[in-house]
């Protein structure tokens, strides 16, 4: 994999399957949006990425693994996922906690369940209430088109913290 550097990455909306060893190695990696359409998560796709603490998913149905001899047919295995948070969407968290498929060789467990959490999103605007750090405080506030406002507005708002990160947030 190419993706050794990468520290967060949200996938294009086109993709339907994340392949073998995509980010394999990547100990840079911490975070990761995976949209609806994915339906396959390959073997060895986050293996070894240690430092992952967050999984967003749009997928209603938790995306499966092919069966492939020789490999544990779990992309998660050494992703760190014991310390993440998997983010869902409403109504699917049953789906991912008790996901389960057979081998061959053996049955492969929950999987998703492995990770510390899994929390849903707002079914409206597909971001959980945690994705707010209300612990830091805001400089400044702009607009979509990047104008500083007084204060949030309803709709998107792009959100600059006075440790320097930037948060966007719909109200």
């Amino acid at each position: 994999s190419n993706n050794k550097e990468l520290e967060w990455i949200t996938l294009p909306k086109s993709i339907t399957k994340i392949c073998i060893n995509a980010f394999n190695n990547n100990k840079n990696l911490t975070r990761i949006v995976i949209p609806a359409g994915v339906t396959i998560i390959d073997n060895d796709a986050f293996y070894n990425c240690s430092n992952l603490n967050r999984v967003t998913c749009y997928a209603n149905n938790p995306p499966s693994t092919p069966i492939i001899e020789g490999y544990e047919n779990d992309p998660w295995i050494g992703s760190g996922r014991e310390k993440a948070t998997l983010y869902v969407p409403k109504g699917s968290l049953n789906e991912y906690e008790y996901f389960s498929y057979i081998t061959s060789q053996k049955v492969i467990k929950f999987p998703y369940s492995r990770f510390k959490e899994i929390v849903e999103m707002d079914e409206d605007t597909g971001i959980s209430p945690s994705f707010i750090d209300n612990n830091d405080h805001i400089i400044s506030t702009y607009n979509t088109i990047g104008v500083k406002t007084r204060s949030t507005t309803n709709g998107l708002n792009i959100i600059k913290y006075r440790n320097g990160s930037t948060k966007k947030i719909i109200k």
